[in-house]
């Protein structure tokens, strides 16, 4: 495989992965795009870390779906298991060489090439990472303020008496919405609640390492 001419903002990087988990994490980006979710979003949604999903998609890092996660994102998309994992891949392992390119805004752009039978490559994928905050896709039906308003309605309702994961309570949302609603709307709402006087609302963990929410 010959080294590509990279610019002064670019580097270069060789090396060998799990066709299936690789396939997994680029077929999940697909799914989350389509569903209209951010990185960040999807990270809310699963429990994790809101920079979970980045570090999953960015191809140079080790982090990767857990086997755990596969029902947790079919019931996230509402999807079939073929649609996020495929089991019949005819390679165990890809051998691959990415580009990667820093941006001014301090994004990074990933050109994915994977290497054939012959020795010749082609491109696996290409992408530029999300800035912070930035939204994909569908449109929220409902604004900042009454997303949190909704939500102090909740609380003060006792909605949050039992902890709620991410997924419930967006699914609350949409719900209650009868449509899409941003995830940083929900997000964004915690810590505003949070600064209100004798009003916040608490995160903690479940027994599957997720983030809950709770009074």
């Amino acid at each position: 495989m010959n080294k590509p001419e990279l610019l002064e903002n670019q580097t270069a990087h060789y090396f060998t992965v799990s066709s299936i988990d690789f396939e997994k994490s680029y077929k999940v980006m697909d799914m989350r795009i389509a569903k209209g979710f951010s990185d960040r979003e999807l990270s809310f949604l699963l429990g994790y870390h809101p920079l979970y999903v980045r570090d999953v998609e960015n191809p140079l890092h080790s982090k990767r779906y857990k086997a755990r996660d596969t029902n947790y994102l079919l019931h996230i998309f509402n999807c079939t298991l073929p649609e996020i994992l495929d089991g019949k891949l005819e390679e165990l392992t890809y051998k691959l060489f990415v580009v990667v390119t820093s941006n001014a805004d301090e994004t990074k752009s990933y050109d994915i090439f994977k290497e054939g039978p012959t020795g010749k490559s082609r491109v696996f994928r290409s992408f530029t990472e999300l800035p912070a905050f930035k939204a994909v896709g569908l449109k929220s039906v409902a604004s900042p303020i009454m997303v949190k308003d909704f939500i102090l309605g909740l609380l003060d309702e006792g909605y949050f008496s039992e902890p709620k994961t991410g997924l419930e309570l967006f699914r609350t949302c949409v719900e209650h919405f009868k449509g899409h609603v941003r995830l940083f709307f929900i997000t964004n709402a915690f810590k505003l609640i949070h600064k209100m006087e004798g009003r916040s609302i608490k995160v903690s963990k479940n027994e599957m390492k997720r983030f809950v929410y709770s009074e």
